[in-house]
């Protein structure tokens, strides 16, 4: 093998390493666990995200013109924030909120439960467009 070909194979096996095997300690940056009335807010932030990312699905599928689309992605990234404001959040403790349930079992079966009952409470698109 040429010198190449032992520089990538070392990098490779390296790269591939497990942090333990380098004498490297991994870090979670994860944030902590969330308390029971925390995972519920970030449970119905949740699900008006959701309602909010069918609605804009809806609506982009109904034009057909890229301005036209681009107005609704606008108009949705405007819902959003707002969405995130009213419950006191902005985007990057939203993200980093959702990490830390993504990375807790425990917690993320909690959030699912308040997910659901929080879905089943809110009145669904059907019953908002209803007359």
């Amino acid at each position: 093998m040429d010198g190449r070909g032992w520089f990538l194979t070392g990098f490779a096996l390296l790269a591939l390493a497990p942090a333990a095997l380098l004498g490297q300690e991994q870090t979670d940056a994860a944030a902590p666990a969330l308390d029971e009335a925390s995972l519920q807010t970030l449970a119905a932030v949740q699900v008006e995200l959701n309602v909010a990312r069918d609605e804009l699905h809806s609506a982009i599928a109904a034009v057909h013109e890229a301005e036209a689309q681009q107005e609704v992605r606008d108009e949705y990234n405007n819902k959003r924030a707002e969405i995130l404001a009213k419950h006191g959040l902005t985007e990057f403790e939203y993200q980093s909120e959702i990490y830390a349930v993504s990375t807790d079992g425990a917690g993320r079966a909690l959030f699912d439960r308040f997910v659901k009952e929080a879905a089943e409470a809110a009145p669904s698109n059907a019953d908002a467009r209803a007359p």
